[in-house]
């Protein structure tokens, strides 16, 4: 169900950006408002879980060799907070 939307009292600084932002995507304003709402609402897809599994290793190898034990992560966890 399509729903009509209307702003008032834009600062128009903003309109000119959004206007230039339209131009350059070739939309009109209607459509570019209608695509920077649906990407700013859009909900995150799930992540690769291969992907996830690769940055997780590239962020393993980084790491000292070794066992890791409770005590030791969360005095890492800590390092640097107030």
């Amino acid at each position: 169900m399509a729903t009509d939307l209307y702003l008032q009292n834009i600062d128009h600084d903003l309109v000119i950006a959004l206007t230039e932002r339209a131009a350059q995507h070739g939309r009109s304003l209607e459509e570019e408002h209608r695509e920077i709402l649906k990407l700013a609402l859009r909900r995150p897809s799930r992540p690769d879980p291969l992907q996830v599994i690769a940055e997780a290793r590239a962020l393993r190898a980084t790491l000292p060799q070794g066992t890791f034990y409770a005590a030791d992560i969360d005095a890492l966890k800590r390092a640097g907070r107030k």
